[in-house]
């Protein structure tokens, strides 16, 4: 990663601005969408890569707890806690004691896309499998869940692996 990548953030893009500091440092300034990391000298591009990822991953436990508050409200349903998850192949799932788990790397696409999935995992608390009862409660509180499904599937595919 050098200073100016363009990385996918939310449907669009952040640019990675670098520089050396006395100590590791990262700001946002969500009005330019530029990610500003502070780097001590030598750091590695591992550093580098674990502190991006880091970001991701705060941006998305805070954008997720927001987005299961709301559709978890919407389908009458509660969960009993989420995590963040790493998976390479899933970007979600919900266990019968109502436990869901997201993928962070879901910050890289529209909220749309976020929220369909927050909504499927939902779903499962009253469905736990993929039969018309479990998709018409999707489709009660995200209606394009198909054109959503079929977009994510086609955007995970353009996705370059910036983090493995």
């Amino acid at each position: 990663m050098d200073d100016g990548a363009r990385l996918p953030y939310l449907g669009g893009e952040v640019t990675l601005r670098l520089y050396h500091a006395p100590r590791n440092r990262t700001d946002f300034d969500p009005e330019t969408m530029e990610l500003s990391m502070g780097l001590v000298q030598g750091a590695t591009e591992h550093l580098l890569k674990e502190r991006v990822k880091n970001w991701f991953k705060q941006q998305a436990e805070g954008l997720f707890a927001q987005r299961l508050d709301l559709y978890a409200t919407r389908l009458g349903v509660q969960y009993s806690s989420f995590s963040l998850s790493n998976a390479d192949t899933r970007w979600g799932s919900c266990t019968v004691q109502r436990v869901i788990r997201l993928n962070w790397k879901l910050m890289h696409f529209s909220l749309p896309l976020i929220d369909y999935v927050v909504a499927h995992e939902l779903a499962h608390i009253l469905e736990m499998n993929h039969s018309p009862r479990f998709w018409a409660h999707v489709g009660r509180i995200y209606p394009q869940y198909d054109e959503a499904k079929n977009l994510l599937r086609r955007r995970a595919q353009e996705l370059t692996p910036l983090f493995n």
